[in-house]
C-alpha cells in the first residue's frame, strides 16, 4: 500500500513539474512575441519622427514598473528592449546588434 502511494506522489510530481515547465515557455514565447512587437514599433516610430521614443508610452504601449516589457534608450540611436524570462533571468533585444540574447 504505501509503495503504491509513493508511485502515485511521484507520478504527480513529476506531472506538476512537467505542466510548470510547459506553461513557463508558453509565456516566456508570448513575451517574446511583446518584444518583437515593441521593437517593431520603436523602429516605425523612428522611422516617421527621425528619433527614437523617450519611452514605451509614445507608441502607444503602457510604461510601468512592473513591465512586463521594458525599454531603455541608451543614446540618440541605440536602445535595448527586455522581459523577464525565467527567475532571475532575461530575454534583451540590443538595437545595435539586431538580436535577442538571454
Amino acid at each position: 500500500m504505501c509503495n503504491r502511494a509513493a508511485k502515485i506522489f511521484i507520478i504527480t510530481v513529476v506531472s506538476l513539474a512537467i505542466l510548470t515547465a510547459g506553461c513557463a515557455s508558453i509565456r516566456e514565447a508570448s513575451l517574446k512575441r511583446k518584444g518583437v512587437e515593441v521593437v517593431s514599433s520603436i523602429e516605425s516610430f523612428r522611422t516617421k519622427n527621425s528619433r527614437l521614443p523617450a519611452d514605451l508610452s509614445e507608441i502607444g504601449v503602457s510604461n510601468t514598473e512592473e513591465g512586463p516589457i521594458y525599454y531603455q534608450k541608451k543614446d540618440e540611436s541605440s536602445y535595448i528592449v527586455w522581459f523577464g524570462a525565467r527567475l532571475g533571468e532575461s530575454e534583451t533585444y540590443d538595437s545595435k546588434t539586431r538580436n535577442w540574447s538571454p
